[in-house]
């Protein structure tokens, strides 16, 4: 007997054939369409604009990381320098001192990378929810009953790609994410 097997990704494919009817699915190639939602994230303007903001944060944060961690290792260099000269209580005081000062660069290193790990997830939230409504825009407008992702396809007609259409109506809704511009679900 012979076994036939599914992969995965051509699960929504199957689903969608079942939903519709083989035969109504067939009919129906021009109301199912796919969208690269991959290389939107990559392209879209609002995705760079985002990358770039992230990169400079990130930039800015580890630039004052490492001057507050050489301010610290001057520091320390100071003391050990120093602790000849020093009472031990004064030693061991200035020696808490620095402890702390890294503990709180440190504390300051995690929460910097959180705050960036926040921003891209909120951007890219934002990036997400404006390309559903452009997609739902479009697929409204060519009375589409499915959308899928190319991810999710193994062979397609070039023909039924949306990603170009959708790449372009994206960057004019939203050029910079942030920017709180959401497209309206009938906007065009």
């Amino acid at each position: 007997m012979k076994m036939f097997a599914i992969s995965v990704s051509m699960v929504p494919v199957a689903l969608a054939a079942l939903f519709l009817g083989w035969a109504g699915a067939q009919e129906a190639t021009g109301r199912i369409a796919v969208i690269d939602v991959q290389r939107i994230f990559r392209e879209a303007q609002s995705a760079k604009s985002l990358q770039e903001e992230l990169d400079v944060r990130r930039g800015t944060i580890e630039a004052e990381l490492r001057r507050r961690e050489h301010e610290l290792r001057q520091a320390d260099l100071d003391l050990r320098r120093a602790r000849a000269s020093l009472a031990a209580p004064d030693f061991q005081a200035r020696s808490q001192a620095l402890a702390k000062q890294a503990a709180g660069l440190e504390a300051d290193a995690r929460e910097g990378g959180l705050d960036l790990d926040r921003r891209s997830k909120e951007g890219f939230a934002e990036i997400r929810a404006a390309l559903l409504a452009v997609v739902g825009q479009i697929a409204e407008a060519r009375r589409l009953d499915i959308v899928l992702t190319s991810s999710a396809m193994v062979l397609q007609n070039p023909d039924l790609d949306l990603t170009d259409e959708a790449l372009v109506r994206l960057d004019q809704a939203l050029p910079v994410a942030g920017s709180g511009s959401q497209p309206a679900r009938g906007d065009q």
